[in-house]
């Protein structure tokens, strides 16, 4: 709550505190960690997620916000590393997945996009969220039919959600 509240300062204080008494508090360490990097402390947010990936080698979370920092720092190769390490991880979390999509698009491979993003689907096939940004990918890849083609599935796959309906709207207004 502090953090949200801009109270780093008290937030770091009550940090330091918990990891006094128990170091190896990976929420503890994972908040400290994101201090660090909104403080522009590359080094110590780094260290941070790698003591916790230490902790649990399957806290995806650590492996994206390394990938984040290493970003950051201006190291594409590590990055990609760390993500693709991430999704190796845990096939059904979607946030690495997302993560490295969204690397992909920013280092201008959005071949490698789509394919993280597919792979992902039918790692996750009932997950409608994941069809709504497959097409959002195609529909700003100018690949209309597969755009439209994408947010039918999301909405078919969860009819109750209005997001899907709002999306594909949207993008009826745009074409």
């Amino acid at each position: 709550f502090l953090l949200f509240a801009k109270q780093t300062d008290l937030a770091r204080e009550r940090l330091e505190t918990v990891l006094s008494m128990a170091p190896e508090n990976i929420d503890a360490l994972m908040m400290m960690a994101a201090i660090q990097e909104q403080e522009k402390n590359p080094d110590e947010a780094a260290s941070l997620y790698e003591t916790v990936m230490g902790i649990d080698a399957g806290m995806v979370n650590a492996y994206i916000g390394l990938a984040r920092v290493r970003a950051q720092q201006g190291n594409p190769l590590e990055t990609e590393r760390i993500l693709k390490h991430a999704v190796e991880i845990d096939a059904q979390n979607t946030s690495a997945p997302l993560s490295l999509v969204s690397f992909y698009l920013a280092a201008k491979k959005p071949e490698e996009a789509e394919k993280t993003l597919r792979t992902t689907i039918e790692n996750n096939p009932e997950n409608a969220d994941l069809r709504l940004v497959l097409g959002s990918f195609y529909a700003q890849s100018g690949k209309t039919d597969k755009a439209e083609n994408a947010y039918q599935k999301a909405m078919a796959l969860d009819p109750e959600n209005i997001r899907p309906r709002m999306v594909l709207a949207g993008f009826y207004e745009n074409i």
